[in-house]
C-alpha cells in the first residue's frame, strides 16, 4: 500500500490527518475513535507519511499558509468552475434552476427571531462571497465584493394568523424554487423564514452554486448553529475572522503553476473519449433533468467480506466497490474503455475546510477492462487509476475540458455520461433519498434551545446525468443509490440493471473463497 492510498483510506473512514508543529504527525478522529487496525499502519508508516504531507500540500496545516490574500482590486477574476455557470446564467437561461443550492426546514419550539436574523447577517459579514455579485467587464466575468449588503438577510413572513398558513407557504417554497438569481445585483443568498403557526417556522435559504457547493452548504449551517447559540445567550461572536476568503484561493489557483497536472489528464484522455453506451429506453428528444432514484443495500454479510478483501489487498473498501461499479458497467454495456465522472471537494488545505465558495472539482477516471481480465487485475488497475486521478486532482475540470474539446453532444454534458460518489457514514448529513424527511445538522440547535427541526422535501429530484451511482459506507451495510433520467429509462429497466450491479457484488465477495 502506498502513502497516498494509506491517506485515501484514512479519509474513507473520516479521520483528518495533518503535520504540526516539529513535525509532529496529528490524527482527527471522529469522536475519539479510530480502529486499532489503522493505529497500528500510521505507527508503522508514521516517517513517511509526515515526509509525503511535507512534500506536498495534501492535507498539511504548513501549506495553507501559501494561500495568501489577494491583492486589493475593484474587481476580481472568476475561477473557471465558476466562468461556466456565469455562461449558462446569460445564455441558458432554461438551465438556470440546476445552479441553485436550495434548502428547506421546519423548525418546531421558541426561536429567538432577533438572534436568528443577526446570525445570518454575521455569516454575510464573515463570509465575502455571500455578498459577492458577478459583472460583465468587456465580454469578461468578474467577481466583485460589496462591502456590505443592502439590509438584513432574512426576509420574516408572519402566516400564523391566516387559515390557509400551510398552503400559502407551500407556495412560497414554490416561487422560491423558481425565482431566479441574478448575478449582477446579487445578493446571491435568500434567506426566508415564514411563521406558519405559534412556534412553527419554515426555513427557507437558497445559495446560486457558483458561491457555494455542497461543503459550503455544512459550513453555513454549522456555523449559523453556533452563533444563533452566542447571540441567543447575549454572547458575542465566537468565531476569529478567516485568514483567507475565496477570492484568494481563485487568484492563488490561477497563479498556480499546472504544467504537470495538465500533461497527465491530457495523456490519460487522448485519443476516442465516448459515452458509455447505457441499455437506454427512450432517445432524449429534448433537454431534461427529470430525475428519479432507486435504492438498494449491501447486506451485512457481503459487506463485512467486502472489507476483509479490501484490507487484504491493501486497498480501501471506496476502490473495491468504485472497481466492482466498473465492472458493472462494462457488462452492461460491453465498452472497455470507460469514462466516470467523480467529485472532489477540493479542499487540500486546512484553512479552506472554513470557507463558504464553489470549490467543487471533477475528475474523470478513465478505466480499460477487457472480458480477458480477472478481477484482481481489474482492482489493481481501477485502483491505481483512483490514486492517480487523486494526485493530480488540482486540475480544474472545467480547463480540460476546454484543452481537450471533445466533440460535443446535443444535450449532454462533456466527456463523461456517468457520475459515482463514495461517502462513509460519519460523513453524511442526510439520507441519500430526497424524498424522505431527514434530521439535519441544524438540529444541534435542540440541545439548549428545546428546538426541534428536520428538512424538508422541496424541490423535485434532477438528473444532471444520464445516470449516477452514489454509495454510502454504513458501517455494517453499504447503501447503494442509482440516480436515472427518467425521461432515458423506465424504471424496470433500472431495477433490472440494479440486480446486475447486485450480482456484481456478490460475485467479488465470494472471490476470497475461491
Amino acid at each position: 500500500m502506498s502513502v497516498l492510498e494509506l491517506i485515501l483510506e484514512l479519509k474513507n473512514a473520516n479521520l483528518k490527518i495533518r503535520v504540526g508543529e516539529n513535525n509532529k504527525l496529528k490524527i482527527f478522529a471522529p469522536h475519539g475513535k479510530i480502529s486499532d487496525e489503522l493505529k497500528k499502519k500510521i505507527s508503522e508508516r508514521k516517517e513517511e507519511l509526515v515526509k509525503y504531507l511535507n512534500e506536498t500540500y495534501y492535507g498539511t496545516v504548513k501549506e495553507a499558509h501559501n494561500i495568501r490574500k489577494a491583492p486589493s482590486l475593484p474587481y476580481y477574476e472568476v475561477s473557471h468552475a465558476q466562468k461556466r455557470l456565469w455562461i449558462i446564467d446569460q445564455f441558458e437561461k432554461e438551465e438556470r434552476a440546476l445552479n441553485f443550492v436550495p434548502n428547506a426546514h421546519t423548525i418546531k419550539g421558541h426561536l429567538d427571531i432577533e438572534a436568528f436574523s443577526k446570525a445570518w447577517d454575521t455569516l454575510a459579514e464573515r463570509h465575502e462571497v455571500l455578498r459577492t455579485i458577478f459583472l460583465n467587464i468587456d465580454g469578461t466575468p468578474m467577481q466583485k465584493v460589496l462591502p456590505s449588503l443592502p439590509g438584513p438577510l432574512v426576509e420574516y413572513i408572519d402566516l400564523s394568523n391566516t387559515d390557509d398558513a400551510d398552503d400559502r407557504a407551500e407556495a412560497l417554497s414554490e416561487e422560491e424554487n423558481n425565482t431566479p438569481f441574478d448575478l449582477e445585483k446579487g445578493p446571491l443568498i435568500r434567506v426566508k423564514l415564514i411563521k406558519v403557526r405559534e412556534e412553527e417556522y419554515l426555513l427557507l435559504f437558497t445559495l446560486h452554486h457558483i458561491i457555494a457547493d455542497g461543503w459550503s452548504n455544512m459550513v453555513l449551517q454549522n456555523e449559523l448553529v453556533t452563533l444563533y447559540d452566542a447571540y441567543s445567550k447575549k454572547e458575542d461572536n465566537p468565531f476569529e475572522p478567516l485568514k483567507i476568503q475565496y477570492k484568494d484561493f481563485v487568484y492563488w489557483q490561477k497563479e498556480k503553476r499546472l504544467a504537470s497536472e495538465e500533461k497527465y489528464w491530457l495523456d490519460k484522455l487522448a485519443g476516442d473519449l465516448n459515452f458509455i453506451e447505457l441499455p437506454y429506453d427512450y432517445d432524449m428528444e429534448e433537454e431534461s433533468y427529470h430525475g428519479k432514484s432507486i435504492f438498494h443495500t449491501i447486506d451485512e454479510e457481503t459487506t463485512a467480506q467486502l472489507k476483509k478483501i479490501a484490507s487484504q489487498a491493501n486497498r480501501s473498501l471506496s476502490h473495491l466497490v468504485f472497481t466492482v461499479f466498473n465492472v458493472f458497467l462494462h457488462e452492461i454495456s460491453d465498452q472497455e474503455d470507460l469514462l466516470v465522472g467523480m467529485a472532489v471537494a477540493n479542499r487540500n488545505h486546512l484553512e479552506l475546510e472554513k470557507l463558504i465558495g464553489f470549490f467543487i472539482n471533477t475528475l474523470v477516471i478513465k478505466s480499460t477492462i477487457t472480458d480477458e481480465m480477472d478481477f484482481k487485475e481489474i482492482f489493481d488497475h481501477v485502483s491505481a487509476n483512483l490514486i492517480e486521478a487523486h494526485e493530480h486532482q488540482d486540475y480544474p475540470f472545467d480547463l480540460l475540458v476546454e484543452k481537450l474539446n471533445p466533440e460535443r453532444v446535443s444535450k449532454k454534458q462533456p466527456l463523461f455520461n456517468v457520475m459515482y460518489s463514495y461517502q462513509s457514514f460519519n460523513d453524511v448529513n442526510l439520507n441519500l433519498d430526497r424524498n424522505k424527511k431527514n434530521v439535519l445538522s441544524l438540529t444541534d440547535i435542540i440541545d439548549d434551545h428545546a428546538l426541534a427541526t428536520e428538512a424538508t422535501h422541496q424541490a423535485v429530484n434532477k438528473a444532471y446525468f444520464d445516470l449516477t451511482n452514489r454509495v454510502v459506507d454504513q458501517g455494517e451495510t453499504i447503501l447503494l443509490e442509482l440516480e436515472y433520467n427518467a425521461d432515458l429509462f423506465e424504471q424496470e429497466t433500472i431495477e433490472s440493471l440494479f440486480e446486475i450491479y447486485e450480482d456484481a457484488f456478490i460475485t467479488a465477495a465470494q472471490l476470497d473463497n475461491n
